[in-house]
C-alpha cells in the first residue's frame, strides 16, 4: 500500500492511464477526482465489500425445502416460522 500526502490540486498517476487528484479537503472529508479510461471499473470499497458479501451469501444459500428435508444435527435447534398470506393480511389489517 502506498501512503502519500497530497494537497488540494495535487495528484497521483497510476500506470499509464489513471490519475487521482485531490479536489478539496474540508474538515475530515476529502474529495477526490479520478480520471481513467472507460474500460477501468471504479467502485467505492463500501460498495465492493457489500457486493462481495452478497455474492458469498448467494453462493451459500439453501432452499427452504432442502432445510425442511434435512434433519437437524446433534444439539442443533431449528425453528421455522411460516405464515400464510391470509394470516399476514389479517395481522396487518388489510382487507381480504
Amino acid at each position: 500500500m502506498l501512503i502519500s500526502r497530497r494537497r488540494e490540486g495535487e495528484g497521483l498517476l497510476i500506470g499509464d492511464g489513471v490519475e487521482i487528484r485531490v479536489i478539496s479537503v474540508r474538515r475530515k472529508k476529502v474529495i477526490l477526482g479520478i480520471l481513467a479510461p472507460r474500460e477501468v471499473k471504479i467502485t467505492p470499497t463500501k460498495l465492493s465489500d457489500a457486493e462481495l458479501a452478497n455474492t458469498i451469501a448467494a453462493a451459500n444459500s439453501v432452499s427452504l425445502s432442502d432445510l425442511l428435508l434435512q434433519p437437524p444435527g446433534e444439539g442443533e435447534h431449528v425453528l421455522f416460522l411460516l405464515q400464510s398470506a391470509e394470516a399476514a393480511d389479517k395481522k396487518s389489517g388489510k382487507p381480504e
